[in-house]
């Protein structure tokens, strides 16, 4: 597991890091919070690109969170997704 913690966040120059990590941090402070992201196919390699070059390849491969909200990759075409969805599961 794979973990970045808000409580400091800076951003990591990456849109799909940042887009999440924005997304977490306002639905914070509106006092929700996600229990998953979906994120479509290429804002996904994206994510997986980042955390390859940041953490070791067998963290890349096992599920990712980030300060405790689980993202994951939607398996459908990603010209018809959205760039991410929100669930409280």
């Amino acid at each position: 597991m794979t973990v970045i913690d808000l409580n400091n966040y800076q951003s990591q120059g990456n849109i799909a890091i940042d887009m999440v990590a924005g997304c977490i941090i306002h639905q914070r402070k509106q006092g929700r919070t996600p229990d998953l992201i979906t994120l479509n196919q290429i804002y996904y390699a994206l994510l997986s690109a980042w955390v390859r070059k940041n953490y070791s390849a067998h963290k890349a491969r096992a599920n990712f969170y980030m300060d405790g909200v689980r993202i994951e990759c939607d398996k459908l075409q990603s010209e018809q997704l959205k760039y991410f969805y929100l669930q409280k599961v």
